[in-house]
């Protein structure tokens, strides 16, 4: 009977201790797969992290870039309007040099007139006086 309560009572050791090593690797295995899960957070946060964070980047720089065009074309602009300026005064100064010779034109116009008319009067009074 001894014998046998001695053999039970090794025999509850024995059970005893393979539960603790079984429930000892269970904990390290939940353990394991615990760290194992937490550093694929960390790696996909990491990752999400630098998307965001190339995400911006690509953003800004696309900023940058229409901020680039825009003061271009308003260069461009500027030039343009610069150009049709010179364009309307280069016309403007054509027109007045036009009305100007115009107005020239005539004026030497009515002077051989008033020449005419006073060349013709002379000779009246000349051919009156001649008359008499």
């Amino acid at each position: 009977l001894k014998e046998l309560e001695d053999q039970e009572e090794a025999d509850n050791v024995k059970r005893s201790a393979q539960r603790r090593r079984e429930l000892e690797e269970q904990e390290e295995v939940a353990r394991r797969a615990a760290a194992l899960r937490r550093r694929e957070l960390e790696e996909e946060e990491e990752a999400e992290r630098a998307r965001r964070a190339a995400q911006r980047k690509r953003e800004l720089e696309e900023a940058e870039e229409a901020g680039k065009r825009a003061a271009q074309r308003r260069r461009e602009l500027e030039e343009e309007e610069e150009q049709e300026a010179a364009r309307s005064a280069e016309l403007r100064r054509k027109e007045q040099e036009a009305e100007e010779a115009e107005a020239s034109k005539k004026a030497a116009q009515r002077r051989k007139d008033l020449e005419e008319e006073d060349a013709a009067e002379l000779a009246k009074k000349s051919k009156m006086r001649r008359r008499e």
